[in-house]
């Protein structure tokens, strides 16, 4: 899912201590850096992937709600012209 992303910690504890971090300090900032890159992050490709999926769910869900409407007004229809043939006879 995702790619290797090389961190190199010697250079950023290095970086930090050149910036007035405490050894101790810089070391605890470079691992977790390097713990935070080494997560799965996602790539243009899984998030195109992930677009295309919801794309299709978006398009089946309005296609079944199209539907679902479409049977509901025509089953109204039905007892709208069953309700007017009774009252016709009726009168």
């Amino acid at each position: 899912m995702s790619q290797s992303t090389f961190f190199d910690t010697h250079e950023f504890i290095k970086d930090a201590v050149d910036a007035g971090f405490e050894p101790a300090a810089a070391e605890f900032l470079a691992r977790k850096a390097s713990k935070a890159l080494q997560t799965d992050l996602a790539t243009k490709t899984d998030l195109d992937a992930l677009e295309s999926r919801l794309q299709t769910q978006i398009v089946t869900a309005i296609v079944t709600a199209k539907f679902d409407l479409m049977k509901w007004i025509i089953m109204a229809l039905i007892a709208q012209a069953g309700l007017v043939v009774a009252l016709v006879k009726l009168l």
